[in-house]
């Protein structure tokens, strides 16, 4: 394990917390740099080499959701945006061709999200 991060809200004390996050990405720079960034920029890059020697006999995901654990409670949504932003997450009233779709896997089930080419 490359990196693990345990936010610990555990002990008898009574309280209120207003946020806990397991992880924060903050990418800044100064007003007053002048730097360019001639390629991408991305919060979070993810790239694997898993040799065909040895194999996994198991799934490979990017990401992986465990279900709540017993006397927890589950996730309400996979991903939260805070309002739709041009570029990132738009208003539609209609949609018209899949072009692509993300394979997920619900347990052993294969599931798509899919992708449209044009949206109205």
């Amino acid at each position: 394990m490359g990196l693990q991060v345990n936010p610990d809200l555990k002990g008898t004390a009574a309280g209120t917390v207003g946020e806990v996050r397991g992880l924060a990405i903050e990418m800044t720079a100064d007003d007053s740099g002048g730097r360019t960034i001639t390629n991408d920029v991305s919060a979070i890059w993810v790239r694997s080499y898993m040799p065909l020697s040895g194999g996994v006999s198991g799934h490979k995901q990017v990401i992986k959701v465990n279900t709540a654990e017993g006397g927890g409670t589950a996730y309400d949504a996979f991903m939260k945006f805070s309002a739709a932003q041009t570029g990132l997450i738009t208003v539609q009233t209609s949609v018209t061709t899949v072009s692509h779709a993300i394979k997920c896997l619900i347990g052993s089930t294969v599931a798509y999200i899919p992708l449209y080419s044009t949206i109205g």
